[in-house]
């Protein structure tokens, strides 16, 4: 097993861990919890996307948050369908409050 497909499944198990807790089929332990996704975190750091391709929904929706946040700190621009008009309504607040956009 190559290091990344390990690093694959640590993810995903820690994304199955942080789902289960959420929808309740496990005890919800804070700080546990925090661990777990803060751990999360870390092992997406620098994971290609395209690895996780084929996840199952439960384990993905752990990872969507996470996913959307690194592409928002690499690009600096959101996406998804709501992503246009999120921008407009930024752009309309910083001008209300007479910032300069570029």
């Amino acid at each position: 097993m190559t290091a990344l497909a390990a690093r694959r499944l640590y993810v995903l198990d820690l994304a199955r861990r942080l789902g289960d807790m959420d929808c309740g089929e496990a005890l919800l332990h804070p700080l546990e919890y925090r661990v777990i996704a803060r751990r999360l975190k870390q092992a997406l750091a620098g994971l290609p996307e395209v690895l996780l391709v084929g996840v199952a929904p439960d384990e993905l929706a752990a990872l969507i948050p996470l996913l959307e946040a690194r592409h928002f700190d690499e690009h600096g621009v959101l996406r998804g369908e709501h992503a246009e008009s999120s921008r407009a309504e930024a752009r309309a607040l910083m001008r209300r409050l007479g910032c300069r956009c570029r």
